[in-house]
């Protein structure tokens, strides 16, 4: 995450200090985003529709900024992505589940490091099992909407309200004390809720199951 976000600021500076425009620096600093996202679509022959919408958001935001030559507007539609991923978190909460937890669940399943760390091939099980479990997702989905939606109008207001060199510093570190500040949030709630026990817990008898016979490794954990 840090790369992500410190790379395409130190990038940002350097183009200035270059002599390149603030609309061509900030321009130049989005595409290696939207190349990587395209890259990964082409090896992954997939790609998941909130990674597909943001991308659409980002492309189409730079494009218009090229056309109306703002570089304001390029920030504000840069803060307009956190917004849409809010929105999208907050109308998951009419759904079967929400919005987080389905993103999170894709995310780690794809780095097995991670995966087996977090033991997400029980999510799914511990979500119909433990209400607690699915407590815990729900709140978090809010808090992660709401910081979103606050974070975009930051965005959007310090582009048009401040000198525009200072805004990619500023939009950083909002992003990445948000960031932290959420994780560490999380982190703090689930350990409260008993929830990364129950992870811990989850992934013992599925390990055991794999030395059980076959009858009883057709059972299933009681």
């Amino acid at each position: 995450m840090f790369a992500d976000v410190l790379l395409p600021l130190f990038a940002y500076y350097a183009l200035r200090a270059f002599g390149f425009s603030p609309l061509a620096s900030l321009t130049i600093t989005a595409l290696p985003s939207i190349g990587i996202l395209c890259l990964q679509w082409v090896r992954r022959r997939s790609i998941n529709s909130s990674t597909l919408f943001v991308l659409m958001l980002v492309a189409v935001g730079t494009g218009l900024a090229v056309l109306t030559g703002s570089p304001q507007f390029l920030m504000a539609a840069r803060g307009s992505v956190s917004a849409a991923v809010g929105i999208g978190l907050l109308l998951s909460m009419v759904t079967r589940k929400p919005l987080l937890f389905s993103l999170a669940l894709s995310t780690f399943d794809a780095l097995p490091a991670v995966r087996s760390r977090l033991h997400t091939t029980t999510w799914n099980v511990l979500w119909e099992r433990e209400p607690t479990f699915r407590r815990g997702w729900w709140h978090v989905n809010i808090w992660f909407a709401v910081t979103q939606i606050i974070s975009a109008a930051l965005r959007i207001i310090m582009a048009y309200s401040l000198p525009i060199d200072i805004v990619p510093l500023l939009s950083s570190l909002l992003g990445i004390v948000s960031a932290l500040a959420l994780f560490s949030a999380q982190a703090v709630y689930f350990e409260r809720l008993d929830i990364w026990r129950m992870l811990k817990n989850s992934s013992e008898p599925a390990a055991t199951s794999q030395t059980a016979s076959p009858p009883e490794a057709a059972i299933g954990r009681p």
